[in-house]
């Protein structure tokens, strides 16, 4: 890669993980494991949201069999990949359609994308990330903007369920702050 942003300057920020009570445990115990999924939205790493609540509705959703939990750690944003901030999002406008040509003489055409999975995108990013690293600049952490789910009202620009998400690829960014085991809540009219 012939360019890349400048580094942020260093800056520290609240995040949550939407899990189980049990994978909580085991978190604080073991550490946070990346995810390595194909389909991942930004590419390789631990999945934070910015807002609680965000958090909170994930694991609602996806623990409520074995007891949601919700994380907060702080986040060591210096050497973020912030998808906002133009430069990133040039470098990867830039090298996007050669990483995925290359991808496809290379035989690997399975990317999914959609709605829920993001292939294209998460080889993109890794790839990125990988070369700028062989280069002596370590990414570690992504940060995406996404707009999704309905609109606000007709003709709005404003999605219901738009959000930020963080991939912590380098777990030691992260520092647990709080562990939040959510129970169940019962609400009367």
């Amino acid at each position: 890669m012939s360019t890349f942003p400048l580094i942020s300057l260093p800056s520290r920020s609240l995040f949550y993980h939407g899990t189980s009570i049990s994978a909580a445990r085991s978190i604080c115990q073991l550490g946070f494991q990346a995810s390595k999924n194909s389909g991942d939205w930004l590419g390789d790493g631990v999945y934070f949201f910015d807002v609680y609540r965000r958090a909170e509705s994930w694991a609602r959703r996806y623990h409520h069999n074995v007891g949601p939990a919700v994380i907060t750690v702080e986040v060591d944003l210096t050497y973020c990949m912030d998808l906002s901030d133009p430069g990133w999002a040039e470098v990867l406008h830039r090298h996007a359609d050669r990483l995925l040509a290359e991808a496809k003489e290379s035989g690997i055409t399975n990317m999914v994308q959609n709605d829920v999975f993001h292939g294209k995108d998460s080889y993109v990013i890794n790839s990125i990330v990988e070369q700028l690293g062989a280069s002596g600049f370590e990414v570690t952490c992504v940060k995406g903007l996404f707009a999704s789910g309905d609109l606000a009202y007709p003709g709005s620009a404003l999605a219901l369920e738009a959000h930020l998400e963080l991939a912590v690829r380098d777990t030691k960014i992260a520092s647990i702050i709080a562990v939040e085991h959510l129970v169940s809540r019962v609400v009367s009219v």
